[in-house]
């Protein structure tokens, strides 16, 4: 439990208080079994919202790529406004607490001048809380929550939101890190290095519940001759576009790695053969029929795709991955730009 809480109990602080420990305690319970950034920001965007009876709530972290907030997590915003939704520095009342450092609150947004609008909104937002998530160091992102009516929020509503922010923005801060260290930095998918983590990992879960889990191995077709003819750059393009395409066709509780060169793995928990056969060819069609555009030229790709299920998690992390690149060789072998299951072989 964060720092702020130790030697606290529930039963000695009033209502709302017990309220907020209780959240503070979820996010903590899920940051000791390793849940993912995505996952802890969900979390936290989905207790501070029933916190102070809000519509919605986000949160935002700055993006350094983008030199913007860009919203990570959301409750009650439709998917569509929550992956649009980025401010810049001092842009919005968002981007104005990240750049001042100041909590507000607004009982009518729309008179206040930071307020913007974004296009094609259909979110109905009269009242609003903003709270900057900050470090010692430096202020990493906000956390909002907005109401369709007026003076829904208040100076306490306000004051709560910004104790929980500051005692989780050393964790969520912590969890960022991880993430970026476990990120491949080119197609923003996990690293080689997680998957060493994770797959054990899915693999004891599987067996522990008699569960499945799933393994596909993908490999970009002719990757070379894409390199050699249009450039390194123009293969970086594809790379990243096939790793959008998977991430597109998966789950949120899968993991989609770069595994290494033009490699992906995707780990896919609670699937059988079936199951992951029917995203390796969703994968594969959709890469066939999406050509990548890069200085003019218009590149068409495929890959090939090995799949293999161990059922109730029997097997271990490197049979599962050899079973999976055997089957992926089998479908190269036989052209490219199709499936091969592993049991088939």
């Amino acid at each position: 439990m964060p720092s702020n809480f130790q030697g606290r109990t529930l039963s000695d602080s009033n209502p709302r208080e017990r309220t907020v420990l209780s959240v503070l305690f979820e996010i903590t319970q899920q940051l000791n079994e390793n849940a993912t950034l995505e996952s802890v920001l969900e979390k936290i965007a989905e207790r501070i919202c029933s916190l102070v009876a809000a519509d919605t709530a986000s949160v935002m972290l700055f993006d350094e790529t983008h030199s913007a907030l860009l919203c990570r997590a959301s409750h009650g915003l439709p998917p569509e406004e929550s992956k649009k939704l980025s401010f810049s520095t001092g842009e919005g009342v968002a981007g104005w607490v990240a750049n001042e450092g100041e909590a507000v609150v607004l009982g009518d947004a729309h008179a206040d001048e930071r307020f913007k609008d974004l296009p094609n909104q259909t979110t109905d937002i009269q009242s609003m809380i903003c709270v900057p998530l900050q470090t010692r160091e430096s202020i990493i992102g906000v956390i909002t929550v907005t109401a369709s009516l007026e003076s829904r929020f208040n100076d306490a509503d306000r004051d709560l939101l910004s104790l929980v922010a500051a005692s989780v923005v050393k964790d969520i801060e912590n969890a960022r890190l991880y993430r970026l260290a476990v990120t491949d930095n080119l197609t923003k998918c996990y690293n080689r290095q997680y998957l060493a983590k994770r797959l054990p990992a899915e693999l004891e879960r599987a067996t522990r519940y008699e569960d499945n889990v799933a393994l596909i191995l993908i490999d970009v077709d002719k990757f070379k001759s894409i390199n050699d003819t249009w450039g390194h750059d123009t293969g970086d393009i594809v790379l990243r576009r096939i790793a959008d395409i998977c991430r597109e066709c998966v789950r949120d509780v899968d993991t989609v790695v770069r595994y290494g060169g033009d490699e992906f793995v995707i780990l896919l928990p609670s699937t059988d053969s079936d199951g992951a056969l029917q995203v390796a060819n969703r994968i594969c069609n959709d890469v066939n029929n999406t050509p990548v555009e890069s200085d003019g030229n218009t590149i068409r790709t495929s890959v090939s795709a090995g799949v293999h299920a161990s059922l109730k998690g029997i097997e271990d992390g490197k049979n599962l991955l050899n079973r999976a690149d055997r089957a992926m060789y089998t479908a190269k072998k036989a052209g490219g730009n199709q499936v091969s299951l592993a049991e088939n072989n």
